[in-house]
């Protein structure tokens, strides 16, 4: 008899749930109120594209294997609002940590989901050994959702109730919210005129398409 058959393959259980739109924003009074004033605060001048650096900075602070997060340029993106790493190692220094490239696409909606075609466009532009990560202040819808679990697309979803808990984590609330905003943003400015400066100063003129974040 040959010892294969006490092997049993092993076999990851399947997720049948879909959450619904009030399990992806269900949070506290205070928490609502932080992802209110987020989409508000880049609703006064329509400058939703700014949430990129929040959505980047959010994701970091949720884990801090996420890192050296890149902000690309509106008509370059190719999809893809921002480009990280998340970094696996031992915790110790003698060997390299293993590193898996991410395509983050940030979409500050307030009052309708994220649907199939924003989903499918970031799952167009996922590259061979990537995963994607979809931020939003509000819920992806079941019909894209379903897409994502059922066919087995490496994304990870962060909805409203992820970016205000993760924030009230960090004792950022609906007070401060401003504050916080104006910092990643200005951070997003000095590394734009980083990246513009060393445009001139390089021999490649124009060819940098990223902001380093």
């Amino acid at each position: 008899m040959g010892g294969r058959q006490f092997i049993r393959a092993l076999k990851a259980p399947r997720i049948n749930h879909i959450p619904s739109p009030a399990e992806q924003l269900q949070c506290t009074e205070m928490e609502r109120n932080i992802i209110n004033a987020i989409h508000s605060y880049y609703a006064r001048d329509k400058n939703f594209a700014e949430f990129e650096a929040c959505a980047a900075d959010v994701v970091m602070k949720m884990d801090p294997n996420f890192e050296k997060f890149e902000l690309t340029r509106p008509w370059r993106d190719g999809g893809r609002d921002a480009l990280g790493v998340y970094r696996i190692g031992t915790g110790f220094n003698h060997n390299m940590p293993l590193t898996i490239d991410c395509a983050l696409e940030a979409k500050c909606y307030q009052g309708h989901a994220v649907g199939v075609r924003e989903m499918s466009r970031l799952i167009s532009r996922i590259r061979y050994r990537q995963f994607g990560i979809l931020v939003t202040t509000s819920w992806v819808d079941s019909q894209a959702y379903e897409e994502v679990v059922s066919d087995g697309h490496p994304i990870m979803i962060v909805t409203g109730a992820d970016i205000a808990k993760t924030l009230t984590k960090y004792n950022v609330t609906s007070g401060n919210l401003d504050s916080y905003l104006r910092g990643v943003g200005e951070r997003f400015s000095r590394m734009q005129e980083k990246v513009a400066g060393d445009c001139w100063n390089s021999a490649g003129i124009g060819q940098q398409s990223e902001l380093y974040f």
